[in-house]
């Protein structure tokens, strides 16, 4: 039978949806930033891993809405991801005084390529001649045509531009374990949330309190 660390540590190199916002979701893709053991396990360093990280948040989360991308990433794309997970998460850990001008240019600009909103008539029939429950005849869709990959990257620099402008902003945490790193929105209830998931990190320090006690016990 594994035991707890063991089921623990078959999730370093998963995609964990944990942050409660995709911008917080992709900053999570490069893992124990502050593990001084193990070192940083960066999650999306290939176009293709970045295929995968966005095909996990279509199946695994309820943010993702768009289309899939017909197409896989390019390179370029694969940079940009980057460069906003980096910029989100400079403003998430962000300490007074620090200069975060260069995170909000990334971020304001990737922004500018989000699926912009369309109106569409709704069709029935392929008439065009449709209505919905309330009776109007006119929908909004995501878009003209499929989700790009650029789009998807500005969908989620978009996501951040809105997070960091309001309440939840404030609410964002890092994981109280000292190895994990991973952020996250603090919805609980008298914002007394501490760990990532009380399934990765909250056992993680179960299992070292229980052996501290036994290791002193045996001491004893």
């Amino acid at each position: 039978m594994k035991s707890t660390m063991e089921d623990v540590m078959e999730n370093e190199n998963e995609f964990l949806f944990l942050g409660g916002r995709p911008s917080l979701d992709l900053v999570n893709t490069l893992r124990g930033r502050n593990d001084h053991v193990l070192g940083k396990r960066d999650l999306v360093t290939t176009v293709a891993e970045l295929q995968d990280w966005i095909a996990a948040a279509d199946k695994q989360t309820e943010w993702f809405t768009l289309e899939l991308p017909e197409s896989s990433p390019t390179q370029g794309e694969l940079s940009d991801a980057v460069a906003l997970r980096e910029a989100v998460h400079a403003l998430a850990v962000e300490e007074n005084g620090q200069d975060v001008q260069d995170p909000l240019d990334v971020i304001n600009q990737l922004a500018l390529a989000q699926p912009t909103p369309a109106l569409a008539r709704i069709d029935e029939g392929g008439e065009g001649d449709g209505e919905d429950s309330r009776g109007s005849r006119f929908t909004v869709t995501g878009g003209n045509g499929p989700t790009t990959v650029a789009q998807l990257v500005g969908f989620v620099a978009a996501d951040a531009v809105n997070l960091f402008a309001t309440v939840e902003g404030a609410r964002i945490k890092e994981c109280a374990q000292p190895r994990c790193g991973m952020v996250f929105v603090d919805s609980s209830r008298g914002n007394r949330r501490r760990w990532c998931s009380m399934a990765t990190c909250g056992n993680r320090a179960k299992v070292k309190r229980f052996d501290d006690r036994a290791r002193a016990a045996a001491q004893e």
